[in-house]
C-alpha cells in the first residue's frame, strides 16, 4: 500500500510540473521578421509645404541638399505637385495626403499643379 502512495505522489508531482510547464500559456517571445526594405539615405532635415487655398505655402523654399520636402494637401479637393520640365510628378494627392521628395541635386525647381495650373511655387536647392 506504500508503494501505491508514493506511485500517485511521484505522478501527481510530475502531473504538475508538466502543467507548469506547458500550461502555464507562455509562449515565447516571436522573432520579428527582417525587413526588406532599403534604408533611406540621411536627409539633412525636413521642410513642410502645405497645398491649402487653392495654393503652395511658403511660396519658395530654399533647402539645403539631402532635405525631405514634404507636401500636404490641406484643401478639400486633388492637387498634383509637379515640377515644371517633367523631372518629377507627384500625381494626385487627394485631401488629408501627402507626397515627400528628397531634394538631391542643386538648382531652382519650379513645380505647379497640373490640375489647377495657376497654382506655382519654387523649391531652391542649395
Amino acid at each position: 500500500m506504500k508503494k501505491f502512495w508514493i506511485f500517485v505522489t511521484c505522478l501527481m508531482s510530475l502531473a504538475f510540473l508538466l502543467a507548469g510547464c506547458y500550461g502555464s500559456g507562455y509562449a515565447p517571445p516571436a522573432t520579428p521578421a527582417p525587413t526588406t526594405q532599403a534604408a533611406a539615405p540621411p536627409a539633412s532635415g525636413v521642410v513642410n509645404v502645405q497645398l491649402v487655398n487653392f495654393a503652395f505655402s511658403p511660396q519658395t523654399v530654399t533647402v539645403a541638399e539631402g532635405t525631405r520636402v514634404i507636401w500636404t494637401n490641406k484643401d478639400s479637393v486633388q492637387h498634383t505637385v509637379t515640377e515644371d520640365k517633367g523631372a518629377w510628378d507627384s500625381g494626385p494627392i487627394n485631401p488629408g495626403q501627402f507626397v515627400e521628395r528628397v531634394m538631391y541635386n542643386k538648382g531652382v525647381f519650379q513645380y505647379h499643379c497640373t490640375i489647377h495650373p495657376r497654382m506655382t511655387s519654387t523649391v531652391i536647392v542649395e
